[in-house]
């Protein structure tokens, strides 16, 4: 929704571009730091659940480690390497589809033992 709506918005009140830019810049960081933090919480619980191996087995663990890659890669590009935001953004909607594809997965379901 920032990108959508806040910056769009600061473009049209008549703020100067490069601080519309700046507090786009600092969104964006805070917004990947945020989704990295929920990724590293639900492989940790998918690998206390499931196993470590479920992180590459489970289609679940696969989208949560593209996510998890577009994080590092995101942060990578903008610290390491500091090449064009093209590569940024590309990092930001991999993030984004993989968050998409994992909340239209359905609930994980643990069958309960039957009691005799």
């Amino acid at each position: 929704m920032f990108h959508v709506g806040l910056v769009p918005a600061l473009k049209v009140s008549g703020l100067a571009p490069l601080l519309v830019q700046d507090i786009a810049g600092q969104i964006d960081r805070w917004l990947i730091g945020v989704a990295l933090l929920g990724l590293l919480t639900q492989l940790a619980v998918l690998a206390r659940v499931d196993g470590l191996a479920a992180w590459w087995r489970q289609f679940r663990g696969q989208m949560l480690l593209l996510g998890f890659g577009a994080c590092v890669g995101y942060y990578t590009l903008r610290y390491g390497i500091s090449v064009g935001e093209r590569w940024q953004m590309f990092c930001f909607l991999v993030l984004g589809f993989s968050g998409i594809v994992l909340v239209a997965q359905p609930v994980p379901v643990r069958a309960r033992p039957t009691r005799h």
